[in-house]
């Protein structure tokens, strides 16, 4: 859940590893949700929505990761809110089975931009329910469903395997907020 509009803002990323580049999932400036990496020789591969987001509600997203696909639309994949986004800003495929620096060995970091010193792109907002699934292309029906009686989409609580990198971040008071609940341990330092 966002609260301001109109600024960067970085949800999950990873910087480095493995010669790999910066990967980032965030909010653009101009209020586009995307994905994208850069490595050495410039940008690697992006997704950027064309729509705009302004959501002053809650909303659930859902990136998918997935280089093994024979079929450049399915290496990428942005849900929101249980639906598949197919417009696209801008679009740059990665390549068959490239690894990306996000489930790497790089640093990884939540709500802030992986390098320091970007401030602008630190998250402006509230999230809960984070998970990070390693080794699956997982769709958004894995954690959360439309309801029937108000047509709006609902978390559900994940039950499946999460990888040897996986973990879940509840982050909904009932614990401490990087403490993981997947049961593989991997807890995250909260900083500021």
């Amino acid at each position: 859940k966002r609260d301001l509009f109109g600024d960067r803002h970085n949800v999950f990323g990873a910087q480095g590893g493995d010669n790999n580049g910066n990967c980032y999932i965030e909010f653009r400036s101009n209020d586009r949700f995307q994905l994208e990496e850069y490595n050495d020789s410039g940008l690697d591969f992006i997704r950027t929505l064309d729509q705009v987001t302004r959501d002053t509600g809650w909303a659930h997203w859902v990136v998918v990761y997935d280089s093994t696909q024979s079929t450049d639309n399915n290496k990428q994949k942005i849900y929101k809110n249980g639906v598949l986004q197919t417009d696209t800003n801008a679009l740059t495929h990665p390549s068959l089975n490239e690894d990306s620096a996000i489930n790497n060995n790089a640093e990884h970091r939540i709500g802030i931009f992986p390098k320091d010193g970007v401030a602008d792109a630190h998250l402006d907002g509230r999230l809960s329910q984070v998970y990070l699934i390693d080794g699956q292309a997982l769709t958004p029906d894995s954690f959360g469903f439309t309801d029937p009686l108000t047509n709006t989409w609902r978390p559900k609580k994940y039950e499946g395997t999460f990888g040897t990198n996986g973990f879940w971040l509840p982050m909904d008071g009932n614990s401490p907020i990087g403490e993981d609940k997947s049961g593989n341990g991997n807890n995250w330092t909260p900083v500021n």
